[in-house]
């Protein structure tokens, strides 16, 4: 079984703007037993301590961003060559992310803010203090969606991380079946924002192969960590069906330079028939100033140990035009590294046996399960693109 890289998507994983195939049903009927969740506070009482942050703001760190996800590209002048086509295709992954799933970023981001004031909200009303020093759990106050999955009112059960004094665990647990479908480790740093963390999201129903649900996200994972304004580095990760017979899976990269108000990105992802994984073709990476529209992209090739950035091209947002004036794309952070397709989620249909999601996350009990799947210890390798994912 391999590690996890940790991904990321908005993505490319999971996601605000869930369409209903997204969400995940649950039966009364078929519930047995129960979990222990820790203890759950009952009675309100006035805070006592201030709240520390509990999700950054994506916005800030990632400037551009959620605005580039909504450009429409349809109305941007794209020269006759024989790049053509390829160039109408990175543009559409580059604006829309259309490989790793039609998402919108900024639903994304507000989403993971509406969901960090209501339980910053909890949390203050049940005198909660940040960071934990035992295991603890409440009942969110109102209705709120993570990530793709629908809106509920979460069982979140907060806990010290082990070997990781810095960081504080949730785990996010379904009030009726009460499945652990995500967990979040995260690290405040002395002003009491939040400077590193990874999400991730499991959906126990969609890991089997009996799964036929189209669009059905399986695995979604965000990494972050945006302790260098000169370097704030952003990952989000998935694998979801794309089709009864077809899962795919898929990362988009993001570092961004607070003080140049520069960002890079990089999209990869697999959708070749299985057991075959081959990349989807073309994968740009590309740069962009949040003070203004202008992109300048290209494709990224990696074949045998070696790594090439060919044709280079500039969109200008003004007159949504591309050119072939000259512009560059600063190396990232993760551009060390020669990227596999082993770097990717493990699909359904690519192994012989069942899932290893669904061996890992199907029962939606194990706490062992998240602690090694989400962990500090992966975030750095997450965002430089060290470490395969299962």
């Amino acid at each position: 079984m391999k590690r996890i890289l940790t991904t990321m998507i908005v993505f490319a994983l999971l996601i605000g703007g869930c369409t209903g195939a997204d969400q995940l049903p649950i039966n009364a009927a078929d519930i047995s037993g129960t979990m222990d969740v820790g203890t759950i506070v009952q009675n309100p009482k006035p805070p006592s301590e201030v709240i520390l942050q509990i999700f950054p703001d994506f916005q800030t760190n990632l400037p551009g961003l959620s605005q580039m996800s909504n450009t429409d590209i349809e109305h941007i002048i794209v020269p006759d060559s024989t790049e053509r086509m390829n160039t109408i295709l990175m543009l559409g992954k580059i604006f829309n992310a259309d490989n790793i799933r039609n998402f919108d970023v900024s639903a994304l981001f507000l989403a993971i803010d509406s969901l960090g004031t209501i339980l910053k909200k909890t949390l203050a009303d049940n005198s909660i203090a940040l960071p934990v020093t035992t295991s603890t759990s409440v009942t969110l106050s109102e209705n709120a969606r993570l990530l793709s999955l629908d809106q509920y009112q979460w069982i979140v059960r907060l806990e010290p991380e082990v070997d990781y004094p810095d960081y504080t665990r949730m785990y996010f647990i379904h009030p009726e079946s009460h499945q652990i479908l995500a967990s979040y480790v995260f690290k405040n740093d002395s002003t009491g924002k939040v400077e590193k963390g990874m999400l991730g999201v499991a959906f126990p129903e969609s890991l089997s192969s009996q799964n036929e649900h189209r669009g059905k996200i399986r695995v979604s994972v965000l990494s972050f960590d945006f302790s260098d304004q000169a370097q704030n580095l952003f990952n989000i990760s998935m694998d979801r069906k794309q089709n009864p017979q077809l899962s795919q899976s898929g990362q988009l990269f993001v570092q961004c330079n607070l003080t140049t108000s520069s960002c890079v990105g990089e999209q990869q992802s697999i959708i070749s028939e299985p057991p075959t994984r081959t990349f989807a073709n073309p994968m740009p990476r590309y740069q962009w100033q949040s003070n203004n529209l202008d992109v300048c992209f290209g494709e990224m090739k990696y074949q045998a140990d070696t790594a090439a950035l060919n044709n280079v091209l500039l969109y200008e947002g003004n007159t949504h035009t591309v050119t072939k004036e000259a512009c560059t794309i600063a190396t990232p952070i993760w551009g060390t590294h020669v990227f596999t397709p082993d770097d990717l989620f493990i699909r359904i249909e690519d192994t012989v046996s069942e899932s290893t999601f669904n061996a890992i996350f199907g029962d939606g009990q194990s706490y062992d399960s998240w602690q090694q799947f989400i962990s500090p210890a992966l975030i750095e390798q997450t965002l430089d693109g060290s470490n395969q994912k299962i």
